[in-house]
């Protein structure tokens, strides 16, 4: 079976697939809601050690396939082997989520920025050897996506340590400290477009790229740190690979959701489908959709949680898409209490949707 013959593939080239299913995956599917991740997990000792051993990466990628058969694996990784790879301290705390020691200078900075890529690239081999393994591994129909994180997403962790941080301290550093901030983002777009790159040519059929922070900033902040950063990673990655899939994934800030900038994102930044949360107006942007262009999404994750009106929130979002190019996937990544009854529940509604 070609590339081009599988649902999710051909779904994020602008296709509607007739008489065929929705395709459908999740963000996060491999994780924390399966008890077979937790042996995985426990075998590797830590979450860092778990992104970089290519074959407990692989057996974890691989764990939501067999159960679900989704359409779609994304490889088993996080956006903050970036910084990890650069060589800024990462921690993972269990309970507690991501720890980095925080770059406050340019002589931080400049600690970081490899004297040449090979170093970079040498530390996020085990990434690709995981991607070449599912390439085999995985049912010929199931895609294979690759990601990263968006430049001003990974500089909130990297400026800040952690997450649920105050967004304003870090956009004030980079909106006061021109060199800074010149630097900072010229070795992100650099390095996550190389590291993009090195994913597609392991195996990755799609990508996509996370900038979940993108919310927290409005107007031209939006433009300057989140949109034109995305659009210089995707020309890269285009030089390179000109006809690769790629999907792009903002989130809302504080409940707060810019829809207008949400439609920006999809038609100006070169990506191909736009994964939409559940809080977006979903009429707004399907009335505005450009043609050949893709919506993925956006079941509420609380709702697949709790299962509280799972079948007809799932139906609603079939039947809003059903004359777009559509892929089935949750606003945001699934949640780590979610029963697998309802991710089965879920599976049986979207394949039996006629």
């Amino acid at each position: 079976m070609s590339k081009n013959s599988k649902l999710m593939i051909k779904t994020l080239n602008g296709n509607i697939v007739e008489n065929s299913t929705r395709p459908l995956w999740l963000m996060r599917q491999a994780g924390r809601y399966l008890p077979e991740y937790h042996e995985t997990r426990k075998k590797a000792g830590s979450f860092l050690n778990l992104c970089y051993n290519p074959k407990l990466a692989t057996e974890v990628s691989l764990q939501p396939i067999r159960r679900f058969d989704f359409d779609a694996s994304i490889v088993f990784s996080d956006i903050l082997v970036i910084p990890d790879a650069l060589g800024q301290k990462v921690d993972f705390i269990e309970g507690f989520g991501p720890l980095l020691e925080t770059i406050d200078s340019i002589e931080d900075l400049n600690k970081l920025i490899p004297s040449n890529l090979d170093n970079f690239i040498n530390k996020l081999t085990p990434v690709y050897e995981t991607i070449d393994n599912l390439k085999s591994k995985l049912p010929k129909k199931t895609a294979l996506i690759g990601f990263a994180g968006a430049p001003w997403t990974i500089i909130t962790y990297m400026l800040l340590g952690k997450s649920k941080q105050d967004l304003n301290i870090c956009l004030n550093k980079i909106k006061n400290d021109k060199q800074f901030t010149k630097k900072i983002f010229d070795l992100l777009i650099y390095t996550i477009s190389e590291h993009l790159i090195m994913q597609i040519k392991a195996g990755s059929e799609a990508i996509q790229i996370f900038d979940s922070w993108a919310g927290f900033l409005q107007g031209d902040d939006y433009v300057k740190y989140s949109l034109n950063p995305i659009k210089k990673i995707i020309k890269n990655v285009r030089l390179i690979y000109p006809d690769i899939p790629i999907i792009g994934f903002q989130k809302s800030y504080n409940e707060k959701i810019n829809n207008k900038q949400i439609l920006s994102f999809l038609i100006d930044s070169g990506i191909d489908c736009i994964s939409l949360e559940e809080s977006v107006d979903k009429e707004y942007i399907l009335n505005n959709l450009p043609k050949n262009k893709v919506i993925q999404g956006c079941l509420s994750v609380e709702t697949l949680k709790t299962g509280i009106n799972l079948e007809k929130k799932i139906i609603e979002i079939l039947d809003l898409f059903k004359n777009v190019p559509h892929i089935f996937n949750l606003g945001h990544g699934i949640d780590k209490n979610t029963p697998i009854e309802n991710v089965e529940f879920l599976v049986k509604t979207v394949r039996e949707y006629k």
